[in-house]
């Protein structure tokens, strides 16, 4: 493995499939016809009553709002810190500080934009480079930008990939 290779996963924050125990895949990596693109298809699991997860699925991935404001240098300075006291203090910090940087506002679109944070981290296994949250200085404002940017090295074409992410999800929270 590379040095690029390395400093990139080492941004990946995904999980171990917990998200599979939320959702249904019904089909991945679909050829879209005419292009090189790829088309994935998720739906929420049910539960043994034959409900739907969602709840579930929100409080999932609310659970990554820390991993997907937060520049990871940022966080593996609270670990490390938190890991030499003994201590979780900072950490906390930091789901404090990622909590304030969500807009107050009723509608939003920032659930959507966490949610493609974690579907494209742990179904397509691409770190996020750049957060726009780390660049937010207000809960009272949305930032305008693209939602995700994320990265890709390939060492058989020696090429980096930039894959840009938008959300039009508007979720009432």
């Amino acid at each position: 493995m590379t040095w690029i290779e390395k400093a990139i996963e080492s941004l990946l924050t995904g999980g171990k499939g917990e998200l599979f125990t939320r959702l249904e895949i019904l089909g991945e990596k679909l050829p879209i016809s005419e292009t090189n693109a790829k088309g994935y298809c998720y739906c929420v699991k049910l539960d043994a009553d034959g409900n739907h997860r969602t709840e579930d699925l929100i409080q999932f991935i609310t659970h990554k709002i820390v991993d997907y404001s937060i520049p990871k240098k940022e966080i593996d300075i609270a670990k490390e810190h938190d890991k030499q006291t003994g201590s979780t203090s900072k950490v906390i910090e930091l789901h404090s500080k990622a909590k304030s940087l969500f807009t107050e506002l009723e509608k939003t679109g920032e659930f959507g934009e966490l949610l493609l944070y974690t579907l494209v981290q742990e179904v397509l296994g691409l770190p996020q480079l750049i957060s726009k949250m780390s660049l937010k200085t207000s809960g009272k404002l949305h930032y305008q930008g693209a939602d995700g940017i994320h990265v890709k090295y390939e060492s058989s074409t020696d090429s980096l990939s930039l894959y840009w992410g938008e959300s039009n999800t508007k979720i009432v929270l």
